[in-house]
């Protein structure tokens, strides 16, 4: 991801969701990206599947690598297009969705892309809410608000910069083993590539 003006309420869509990002567009500000997830909105990370993707996934056993994947951001969703199973069994469908539920990521079930952008656009509208009132109430902390503005970190995380590092300057300069190591090798490639890629 390249530096640019990102807001913590931007939606950052990876770039292969082109429905999606057309949809979301009229209702938001959207940021393009290249991402391991689908959507990224604040510390929540959703992956978008239908229902032959979900069943994809179960069979060639990658599901369980991205639940990894979205806990890795701090709240991890899994949206998923109403459907039925057609190649695996419905047992092993719902079991796959109970083990989802089960490791601590959501499932949130949508029609249509229209209505899943109507979700997406409520979910960034509470966000933006809750971090303008996290800010209001820390406005004698800079440091935190400076690390809260880089996508995907909130206070929590923010919390974990400022036990770990002295300075901003520390933290900016770390490596990528060492923002891998507290964040989780996502956040902390994510992190990464976004202070350390130049401006174009």
């Amino acid at each position: 991801m390249t530096k640019q003006s990102i807001l913590t309420s931007d939606v950052i869509v990876d770039y292969r969701e082109v429905g999606l990002i057309e949809i979301l567009k009229t209702r938001m500000n959207v940021v393009i990206s290249n991402l391991d997830v689908d959507v990224i909105i604040g510390e929540i990370a959703i992956e978008r599947k239908t229902s032959s993707d979900f069943e994809q996934s179960i069979i060639d056993g990658r599901l369980f690598d991205q639940i990894n994947i979205l806990k890795s951001y701090g709240r991890g969703i899994i949206a998923l297009e109403i459907g039925f199973p057609e190649r695996v069994h419905v047992n092993s469908y719902y079991g796959a969705i109970a083990r989802v539920l089960k490791e601590g990521v959501s499932i949130l079930h949508y029609r249509n892309l229209d209505e899943l952008g109507s979700i997406i656009d409520i979910l960034a509208r509470q966000n933006d809410h809750s971090s303008r009132i996290h800010i209001r109430k820390n406005t004698d902390d800079p440091v935190r608000n400076v690390i809260m503005s880089i996508p995907g970190i909130g206070k929590r995380r923010a919390d974990m910069v400022m036990e770990r590092f002295s300075s901003l300057r520390e933290f900016f300069n770390s490596d990528i083993d060492t923002l891998k190591n507290l964040f989780g090798k996502s956040v902390g490639e994510r992190v990464y590539r976004l202070i350390n890629d130049k401006y174009k």
